[in-house]
């Protein structure tokens, strides 16, 4: 059945879904893009408040990530680079010590004949190899090298911990005879320069950009306002005013239906279905908001 003015539904655009500030920001510079061009005063001047408050969110969203993520030193990167390398070659080494895992090999194993003089050897590598699996369980475990990949800091924590690890485990020994003396040296080293690394960009001083919660809460505020005073716009005696309505606030009902669709998503992926959805992927006034992507950290 068509909706008219007697069966519109305004509580359809008096009520917002959650959203992050950035959604929230899409979603205001998209209705400040569909003010109708015969908007009464009270409209434009809502308008003009909700333009106000997007240009101020924007504003606070550039410091912060401005602030979130600070220029990185090529000294940094550089050591950086370094801790990253020894960890994840110190694993490869240890993992190299796994091919007298091999079957084929183990049955050479002991044969120590003219032709198979290296039985002993090939006995000792077996024996090399359980200790690497043991090293490669206990200090990389399931995550593996994903810890060079998170922030500085929490980078430094995961390597200082690994350090007291192998040393209070009694580790230092085979860790040693397997990948050499030069690795914990190198990595005890670069820990530390690591750690004075860290403690001097924390103490970096970082300015006031607000809370962006609070920010986030005036804009979903604000839209709401602006809403509401497009709403006054319909008249029961021009059915076309209706039309103007429902267009002006259409970013509105792209939202709640892409919450809707991530709704379904999530309840199919509980039942062990994948389906994708592209929440906010384009512009939205076109069907979509776009969302840009950031890394915390440049590649090493």
């Amino acid at each position: 059945m068509a909706v008219t003015i007697d069966s519109f539904d305004y509580s359809s655009y008096q009520r917002l879904p959650p959203m992050t500030l950035e959604h929230a920001l899409a979603l205001g510079g998209a209705l400040l893009e569909r003010i109708p061009n015969e908007a009464p005063v009270h409209v434009r001047r809502t308008g003009e408040r909700l333009r106000a408050m997007v240009a101020e969110g924007r504003e606070a969203l550039t410091v912060r990530l401005r602030e979130d993520a600070p220029a990185y030193t090529a000294d940094e990167v550089a050591l950086d680079g370094a801790a990253d390398a020894l960890w994840v070659t110190l694993r490869s080494r240890l993992e190299a010590w796994l091919v007298f895992e091999h079957t084929a090999l183990a049955g050479l194993a002991g044969k120590n004949t003219r032709k198979h003089r290296t039985g002993n050897e090939l006995a000792a590598g077996a024996q090399n190899a359980a200790r690497a699996r043991r090293l490669l369980d206990r200090i990389y475990g399931p995550r593996g090298v994903a810890f060079v990949q998170v922030s500085y800091a929490e980078q430094c924590e995961a390597m200082s911990a690994l350090l007291r690890l192998i040393e209070e485990d009694d580790l230092t020994g085979d860790v040693t005879e397997l990948v050499g003396e030069a690795w914990l040296a190198a990595l005890t080293l670069v820990q530390a320069r690591y750690e004075a690394m860290v403690q001097r960009r924390m103490g970096r001083m970082r300015s006031n950009s607000g809370d962006l919660a609070q920010l986030r809460l005036r804009l979903h505020r604000t839209i709401l306002r602006y809403n509401t005073a497009v709403l006054a716009m319909l008249d029961e005696d021009d059915p076309a005013s209706l039309e103007r309505v429902n267009e002006a606030l259409r970013p509105c009902m792209v939202v709640r239906s892409r919450r809707r669709k991530r709704a379904r998503a999530e309840e199919a992926e509980v039942e062990g279905e994948e389906v994708l959805v592209d929440d906010f992927e384009a512009p939205l006034e076109d069907g979509e908001v776009m969302e840009p992507a950031a890394s915390e950290r440049p590649t090493s």
